[in-house]
């Protein structure tokens, strides 16, 4: 089993396990151990297992090019929280009797303050996923998914030459931000767009988290308010963009800007690509 980081944060903590502790660390070990038990529990044939390390408004994309079985245009296809119990059945055809001896090769691409992304490879496919601490336990919160064509299946090769396409993508929709121009930003964004940030009640009100989204109608409207009184700059607010992982059909990436981040997962539809999962966090404290 192989698995490779590229943050490296504090010293490694010894993780129990924190389903069941409910509190875990803000580490790469910790994210990467959430992620382990993910694979693993697939592996298992253990559905339960892997929706407790899943958030039940997971948004997880494939991209299609049939429908029905015939030819179609390249479209999103959505798979509910409630499909994940599809690991526990006999259709499940990446179940082993040995877990921890399959392939699950992670690579932890950066944690912040309650959010993470990352990439894992198992022997059926490659998942980008965005995780973020919710109530204390390290839950998968988006997906982007391409299915190899049979287990054990090499992954698709990163394809360099679509890096810059995926930032001009990214850098489009920062400035849309910061120009005041709301189509421009909606316009980097596909008609599924999901775009959230954790939040957590005020003790008062449970002390709990919950999820706040923005919908792909919402993403014009809040592009033509950001900046409005022209707080922002334009012309030297920053744009600062880190593309993780690009192939042939999707992407992943982190936009810092004025004030705020984005992790991003993209696909290329239809020969354009298009921003499918946002998790974002205010800058400072």
């Amino acid at each position: 089993m192989t698995r490779t980081r590229m943050l490296t944060l504090a010293a490694p903590v010894a993780l129990a396990c924190a389903v069941c502790s409910g509190d875990e660390p803000v580490t790469a070990d910790a994210v990467e151990q959430a992620l382990t038990e993910y694979v693993h529990a697939k592996y298992a044939g253990d559905a339960e297992g892997v929706r407790e390390r899943t958030h039940h408004a997971i948004s997880r994309y494939t991209l299609e090019d049939t429908y029905f079985g015939r030819p179609s245009d390249d479209w999103l296809r959505r798979h509910s929280w409630d499909v994940l119990r599809y690991y526990g059945t006999d259709r499940n055809e990446a179940r082993t009797s040995d877990p921890e001896g399959a392939r699950c090769e992670i690579e932890v691409y950066d944690v912040a303050r309650w959010s993470a992304t990352a990439k894992f490879v198992s022997e059926d496919a490659v998942d980008l996923v965005h995780l973020v601490l919710f109530d204390g336990v390290w839950k998968v919160v988006d997906s982007a998914v391409t299915v190899l064509d049979e287990n054990g299946a090499e992954p698709p090769a990163e394809n360099e030459s679509e890096r810059d396409a995926v930032r001009q993508v990214v850098e489009d929709y920062c400035r849309g931000f910061y120009e005041v121009d709301g189509d421009k930003v909606q316009g980097t964004c596909h008609p599924g767009l999901s775009k959230r940030e954790m939040r957590t009640a005020a003790p008062a009100d449970g002390g709990f988290s919950f999820m706040r989204s923005i919908t792909y109608e919402e993403i014009v409207l809040l592009g033509d308010r950001y900046n409005a009184r022209g707080n922002i700059n334009a012309e030297t607010a920053p744009v600062e963009i880190e593309v993780y992982y690009v192939d042939g059909e999707m992407a992943a990436a982190k936009l810092t800007a004025a004030g705020w981040f984005d992790y991003f997962h993209l696909f290329k539809v239809e020969g354009r690509w298009k921003i499918a999962n946002i998790i974002f966090e205010p800058l400072g404290g």
